[in-house]
């Protein structure tokens, strides 16, 4: 065996897995779907219980989410907390916080109220996403706007967004 107890094997996949010495391909975290969406939009992106979506749908869902969100001052740097039980619904809140050049928290909406708002003001986050089920259970705190991620952006435009992030913005 090698270090921590591993069988040799597995403690070499780790070291490759965990080398640093190569450089970051460049361009945004988001680039690879991005891609994909125009490649093969019809493909499916996201196989859920009971949906499915394709790349286009999924780039449509999560770029009119990020028009929303930069109209209510969402930029680069700017932390937008992602508030929601597992599901492709994450997947849009993701995309679309990326795609406004912000960085994602994922918060666990089952804490308690105190800690969760404790964590939204320790990371000054003034915007959530979340899901209609969530949204309905939680004493949302006042300095707080709230999204219903899938829900809430239907009149938005599905435009291509100009990100303007850089290589030392938060996200990336």
């Amino acid at each position: 065996t090698g270090c921590y107890g591993l069988p040799k094997a597995q403690q070499a996949l780790r070291e490759r897995i965990n080398d640093t010495s190569e450089s970051v391909p460049a361009g945004y975290i988001h680039s690879p779907f991005m891609t994909q969406s125009i490649l093969q939009p019809e493909h499916v992106a996201i196989e859920a219980p009971g949906i499915s979506i394709s790349y286009q749908q999924l780039y449509s869902l999560s770029t009119r989410l990020s028009h929303k969100l930069m109209g209510v001052g969402a930029k680069p740097n700017h932390l937008v907390a992602i508030m929601m039980e597992k599901g492709w619904e994450q997947s849009v809140a993701c995309l679309c916080i990326l795609q406004a050049g912000c960085a994602y928290v994922p918060v666990d909406p089952s804490l308690p109220a105190e800690r969760l708002n404790f964590i939204l003001q320790n990371i000054d986050c003034q915007i959530v996403l979340t899901q209609k089920q969530v949204n309905e259970k939680i004493d949302w705190p006042d300095f707080v706007t709230v999204f219903n991620a899938v829900e809430d952006c239907a009149d938005y435009s599905s435009k291509p967004i100009d990100c303007h992030g850089q290589p030392d913005d938060l996200a990336y």
